[in-house]
């Protein structure tokens, strides 16, 4: 999560070595707890932990393209932290 100068900015970004360009890649327009993002080995996603938006608490670990599409969750639950790829 980054905050700008200009105001606050929301989300997980990714930032190209190469050409100095940052991306967002999630689409969050108000603030969401998101943590841990973690990259995947091949460099084509990312996980995450994200708090759920209803109120009731829980949280979802997510993962996403690094090109910020197909998004999905693959758990959800209370005290997820860190999440990592494996074998």
């Amino acid at each position: 999560t980054r905050v700008t100068p200009e105001g606050r900015t929301y989300g997980i970004f990714v930032h190209d070595l190469e050409s100095g360009e940052t991306k967002r890649i999630t689409n969050e327009t108000r603030y969401v707890g998101m943590a841990d993002p973690c990259p995947s080995p091949d460099g084509q996603w990312v996980c995450y932990v994200r708090d759920s938006l209803t109120g009731e608490g829980g949280q979802s670990v997510r993962v996403i393209r690094i090109d910020g599409t197909g998004e999905r969750v693959i758990a959800s639950g209370d005290n997820y932290a860190e999440p990592d790829w494996g074998p």
